[in-house]
């Protein structure tokens, strides 16, 4: 099926995290523990799902190039895509920026869909929650840059698609994979949610007045992957 529930609630997620962003921000507590949280999940599924399954279908040698590609990838469209000093080029540049971060995870959600369903529900998830947070704070910056509340909703709405061109691309290709090359593709994707948590998530949610309340949200997130997935 085309539109399944993970991609329904992960394309969706930036469109309510936009609508929130634009008519009522929730406090910066409440962000920092979203984000945290979803760190917690996506490091659970990386180590406990992607690498072993990588390793699995390849081998432990694929993996650990696989990770590093992963890992660099995103790092290098970080320093490809160009920042400016001009407030408004910053948010066209931040909504380019989450289209191709978008683009990543649709990749993540179709390769762990291929795996185990149940698994892919729960990245889903843990995407969905990230991206109602890079949602709101997307069209809470471009709305700051252009002062026009329809102009940030629609820039930020337009950057949930490539999300779905992701995983349909592998949707595509994946029953022309072969098993050694899914297992490379899994550590590719773990490599890509290792940057996104270590990179990101964790950073942004650091408290700045502590991040020992953090801490406990990203450890929850770790918890309720072990639960889903030994339970």
């Amino acid at each position: 099926m085309i539109l399944n529930t993970e991609i329904i609630l992960s394309i969706f997620s930036p469109v309510i995290g936009a609508v929130i962003g634009i008519l009522r921000k929730p406090s910066p507590s409440v962000l920092y523990h979203m984000l945290a949280f979803s760190g917690g999940i996506m490091l659970g599924v990386t180590f406990l799902d992607l690498i072993p399954d990588s390793i699995y279908y390849s081998s432990s040698s694929v993996c650990i190039y696989g990770l590093i590609i992963g890992f660099f990838i995103m790092y290098l469209l970080k320093l490809i895509i160009p920042e400016s000093n001009s407030i408004k080029s910053k948010a066209y540049y931040l909504a380019s920026g989450m289209a191709v971060h978008h683009f990543s995870e649709g990749i993540a959600i179709a390769i762990t869909a291929t795996i185990n369903p149940k698994i892919s529900f729960i990245v889903a998830m843990s995407i969905a929650v990230h991206n109602i947070a890079k949602g709101l704070c997307t069209s809470g910056s471009i709305y700051f840059s252009v002062r026009n509340k329809y102009k940030a909703f629609i820039l930020t709405c337009l950057t949930a698609f490539p999300l779905y061109l992701g995983y349909m691309l592998i949707q595509f290709f994946i029953i022309r994979i072969s098993t050694p090359f899914l297992g490379l593709l899994l550590s590719i994707s773990a490599g890509i949610m290792l940057y996104i948590t270590t990179a990101e998530l964790i950073p942004a949610s650091s408290n700045k007045k502590s991040n020992y309340a953090t801490m406990f949200s990203l450890i929850s997130g770790i918890i309720m992957v072990m639960a889903l997935e030994y339970c």
